[in-house]
């Protein structure tokens, strides 16, 4: 992972740069030229990324049992989360020049594609040799994975777990698998047409109501300042409360 770990940070520092200079425009709407113009160059960053963390979906098939996916998964949650948060950055700055179009690849996308897409590690000194089809945009292929982890997490939990026994430890992990997916199209909402589309294909009624609950769950745990609590709650929580907003 050390070669992974180190492109990661090189596309981090570039898109967080690229990025924070389209926020320093002195130009307040997000469709602004500059702004879009920006965004559009690290979202050509981010598809190479995605590309390169691309492989095909024959580590997780029909017949994998979901105990084995989210331990596939589990493996990824890390990168999964780095690439939406990258994403949410450019498309929330890109407005809906840049979203509008996704959405659109999204649903030619989901028409043509039936099995999960799910992210590969490159490891050092080997090499990808599942490249990413490019006949549909690459975000489409990271929406998928955020999608597929979100929905194994609330499979696994489900069968495991009863629907009144959500305790902190299991909140935590729900809500470290599920953030992901709602950060990325929290970004890409723009109107009521778009937020129509996500709870339609995306977020279900179901994984808002289980969201909610191990959102007030691990807030719970942690205004009491249990030594382990972790940093990171806060900021699922935060996540999740700021997409369902923009859902609303």
């Amino acid at each position: 992972h050390e070669h992974t770990s180190i492109t990661n940070t090189e596309h981090g520092s570039m898109v967080a740069a690229l990025v924070g200079n389209a926020s320093s425009s002195t130009i307040e709407e997000h469709d602004d030229a500059a702004s879009v113009a920006y965004a559009s160059i690290v979202r050509e960053i981010l598809a190479g990324t995605i590309i390169a963390f691309y492989t095909t979906p024959s580590s997780t098939t029909a017949t994998t049992s979901t105990t084995q996916r989210i331990s596939q998964l589990s493996n990824k949650v890390l990168d999964i989360q780095m690439l939406c948060h990258l994403a949410s950055l450019i498309y929330t700055h890109g407005g809906s020049c840049l979203s509008t179009p996704v959405w659109m690849e999204w649903r030619r996308y989901t028409h043509h594609c039936h099995e999960p897409m799910t992210l590969h590690i490159v490891g050092q000194g080997t090499t990808n040799t599942h490249a990413a089809p490019q006949e549909f945009d690459p975000i489409c292929y990271l929406i998928g994975a955020a999608y597929e982890l979100c929905e194994t997490a609330l499979l696994s939990f489900q069968k495991r777990f009863s629907a009144s026994n959500l305790e902190y430890p299991q909140a935590q992990q729900l809500l470290r698998h599920m953030t992901p997916l709602f950060r990325l199209v929290a970004s890409l909402v723009t109107n009521s047409q778009t937020a129509r589309w996500t709870l339609e294909c995306l977020i279900s009624p179901a994984v808002i109501h289980t969201a909610l609950r191990a959102s007030v769950a691990v807030a719970a745990h942690s205004s009491t300042g249990s030594h382990d609590s972790s940093h990171e709650d806060v900021e699922y929580v935060e996540i999740i409360l700021h997409s369902l907003g923009r859902l609303a």
